[in-house]
């Protein structure tokens, strides 16, 4: 039993042994039941003020921690956005750079997903009208891989071939 339950059960009890004085008329000093049966209570009300503090203390110092892991987190991810930028456009440069057409495909969506200057150039078309456009419905681009991106660079005649496979356009 805690010591917050025994205060109660011994509140509990002086308050019965007062009732039953009162009701009983029994000449018995109360002050010598009331004056434990307070101070008891006082102790019990001491431990509900100390208990409270500590889940407050608990509570705050929680906060704490979970406002020191947020900032942390937040610091990470905005780390992470900047490498992630700054990868992308490293990729960017690298492909625009090319003197070779270059289409990036996403072929789990079989969407165009980035091209290189010399694709809009020879394609005719502009930047936003081929981003997240279905592969299959631009004609010059012919061929699939099972990759998640794969990059196609042009054969000369319409076809699309790997980049990077060191095989020459099929005939």
């Amino acid at each position: 039993m805690a010591s917050h339950d025994s205060l109660m059960f011994f509140f509990l009890a002086g308050y019965l042994a007062f009732l039953i004085i009162l009701v009983n008329h029994i000449t018995f000093p109360t002050e010598v039941v009331t004056g434990p049966v307070f101070l008891g209570g006082a102790f019990f009300v001491f431990i509900v003020i100390n208990l409270t503090r500590e889940v407050i203390r608990r509570v705050k110092a929680a906060e704490e921690n979970l406002k020191l892991l947020n900032d942390s987190l937040e610091q990470r991810v905005a780390e992470r956005t900047r490498e992630l930028q700054h990868s992308q456009e490293f990729l960017k440069t690298v492909i625009d750079s090319l003197n070779d057409s270059v289409a990036i495909i996403d072929v789990k969506k079989y969407a165009i997903v980035g091209v290189n200057a010399v694709f809009l150039k020879e394609s005719g078309m502009m930047e936003d009208e081929i981003i997240e456009e279905h592969a299959m419905r631009l004609p010059m681009i012919v061929t699939m891989s099972a990759a998640h991106r794969t990059i196609f660079v042009p054969c000369g005649d319409g076809r699309f071939r790997k980049a990077g496979n060191g095989r020459a356009c099929p005939l």
